[in-house]
């Protein structure tokens, strides 16, 4: 069963990934690991080299080692 949810996960985005692969122009998820995870408190774009603050888009200072695709607090519904 711990397999199943590991692959789950790695197909949802869910897992960290190495900072080296982070994807640009996307919303995504910073943190440092070094034995703990320590997820930074808001989303992250890279945009031409830079990173950025995902909810005011002004540049920022980061130093991460992992990212994973960023999970809003709510997810965004239908009305149809």
């Amino acid at each position: 069963m711990q397999r199943l949810w590991s692959l789950l996960a790695r197909l949802n985005g869910h897992t960290w990934q190495d900072i080296a692969t982070a994807p640009c122009n996307c919303t995504i998820e910073l943190a440092v690991i070094d034995g703990d995870v320590t997820a930074l408190d808001c989303p992250y774009c890279r945009h031409d080299g830079e990173w950025l603050d995902a909810t005011t888009m002004t540049p920022a200072t980061v130093t991460a080692t992992h990212w994973r695709r960023w999970q809003p607090d709510i997810i965004p519904a239908c009305c149809c």
